[in-house]
């Protein structure tokens, strides 16, 4: 992606939803969404930026979805 990408998932029920970036050594960059979801489809987008607002630079990052007990991790490419 560049310079922004979504990140859409689905809830079945009420429940919390976290939504975090990592870069390709683990280290966390960014929370993008941390609360309770209502049922159905979300959609969340990512800058490019970390939590201070800087650009991060190119490379692999993971991005972490956790709703209740379910976690997922998906890779991302950010290219420039």
């Amino acid at each position: 992606f560049n310079p922004e990408t979504n990140i859409m998932y689905y809830i079945p029920e009420r429940d919390g939803a976290i939504v975090k970036i990592f870069d390709a050594l683990g280290r966390g960059i960014k929370v993008l969404d941390a609360g309770i979801k209502d049922p159905g489809y979300h959609t969340i987008k990512w800058d490019g930026k970390d939590g201070y607002g800087k650009k991060v630079s190119a490379g692999i990052y993971l991005y972490q979805l956790q709703i209740g007990q379910y976690v997922r991790t998906n890779k991302m490419v950010l290219i420039k």
